[in-house]
């Protein structure tokens, strides 16, 4: 499965002056998202996983938690992972695909923890921990590939997540939080 967060806009309005001063808005769970330096404002993410059928028009939602806009998504992503776990009894699954915007080693370890394979962009810049680039702007950290797999194996694996992500790109995921119906 793979795990993509989306951002639901909030109410970026304030109760009064010191409120805007302080950054209290009116939706005191909200937080101010930002994505890749893009000012997204005032809401939540929505923490998804995706199960992934075998091609790009079968992938579904499988589960999702709400959380902060301005949450860290490493921690997020950990959680999300374990509250669906033990609704499923995690059995079934055996790889989780992500961007490297949930790229960490404390992430990569508990997905290995859990039984998971962790297919984790690496962020290009890591000096303690050994990446390889196995295609322009795609770097992994080797210590997570299997020994048996080649890099085309890895990059023929890691499609799937764009493929879900093309999959879900038709649906709107900006609401204004009084309109939030879907």
């Amino acid at each position: 499965f793979s795990y993509i967060n989306f951002l639901v806009k909030g109410n970026n309005n304030f109760k009064d002056k010191n409120a805007k001063k302080l950054k209290q808005y009116n939706d005191p769970d909200a937080g101010y998202g930002r994505h890749l330096g893009v000012k997204k404002g005032v809401g939540y993410e929505a923490s998804n996983l995706f199960a992934y059928s075998g091609s790009w028009n079968r992938t579904l939602p499988v589960y999702f938690e709400m959380v902060s806009a301005n949450s860290n998504e490493n921690p997020v992503f950990r959680q999300t992972l374990r509250d669906f776990r033990q609704t499923t009894n995690g059995k079934i699954w055996k790889m989780v695909i992500l961007d490297s915007g949930g790229y960490s080693d404390e992430s990569l370890k508990f997905c290995v923890q859990n039984d998971l394979y962790p297919l984790i962009r690496a962020k290009k810049n890591l000096k303690t921990q050994p990446t390889r680039e196995l295609k322009k702007g795609y770097y992994f950290n080797t210590n997570f590939i299997p020994s048996n797999w080649t890099d085309e194996d890895v990059l023929s694996a890691y499609a799937i997540r764009p493929a879900i992500e093309a999959a879900q790109s038709a649906n709107n995921t900006f609401y204004n939080s009084q309109r939030l119906n879907t």
